[in-house]
């Protein structure tokens, strides 16, 4: 059912805001649920620019978890512990391949 109530922004923008405020109050699951549906509503959007903002801030966030936090579960060396690979850098990886799907879809005639 579409939502009749005026939206101050778009779902991306939302998200992506969500993304930072759970990520600074050390809520770093919902931190990356709530990029990985960002990173969903770039690639509905098919805007390249907003994927790779994702995968930016991805890399960043994996980054700073590993060396602020490294024995949270979501830290690289936590993953490696249980033969995974950090889902930060998972997402980062998807958001990567999305961009490339994206850029070859535009290179090709119609």
């Amino acid at each position: 059912m579409p939502n009749t109530q005026p939206i101050e922004a778009d779902s991306y923008s939302r998200l992506l805001g969500i993304n930072r405020q759970a990520f600074s109050e050390a809520h770093y699951e919902v931190a990356y649920h709530a990029l990985a549906a960002a990173l969903h509503a770039a690639s509905d959007e098919a805007d390249q620019t907003r994927v790779r903002e994702v995968q930016v801030v991805a890399i960043e966030q994996r980054d700073w978890i590993d060396e602020h936090r490294p024995e949270h579960r979501l830290s690289s060396a936590s993953a490696r512990k249980r033969g995974q690979q950090n889902i930060f850098w998972m997402l980062e990886r998807q958001a990567a391949a999305l961009g490339q799907l994206s850029m070859r879809k535009t290179r090709q005639p119609s």
